[in-house]
């Protein structure tokens, strides 16, 4: 039977084009809206901007522990960038994890 080697596999990152594609969007429709409507000052509301972002970042802390708080960074980095893995190494790793899983059960898994 084969030895369970789970080396960290090497990644190749780009740039993920639907959350650029996204973020253009976003300011693109917001910009047409402003444009059209006439006035930017009706869509800019300092008291409204702060119970929307402080509720949203008081809630996210309430919900989240510190831990995965401070992992912000790379859950960002994930959503601009897309890891692409050769299709063997793909295949290797779920061979690995197909044989931690049938020895040691699939709660072993989690600690991968």
């Amino acid at each position: 039977m084969a030895d369970v080697n789970l080396d960290l596999i090497t990644f190749r990152s780009f740039m993920d084009i639907a959350t650029i594609v996204g973020i253009i969007a976003g300011f693109g429709l917001l910009s047409t809206a402003i444009i059209l409507g006439g006035n930017p000052g009706s869509f800019i509301h300092f008291p409204s901007m702060l119970i929307t972002i402080g509720g949203a970042v008081s809630a996210t802390f309430i919900t989240f522990s510190l831990k995965d708080l401070l992992s912000i960074v790379k859950v960002i980095r994930h959503a601009f960038f897309e890891e692409k893995r050769a299709i063997d190494e793909v295949v290797e790793t779920m061979v690995q994890f197909s044989l931690i899983a049938r020895r040691e059960g699939v709660l072993a898994l989690e600690k991968e």
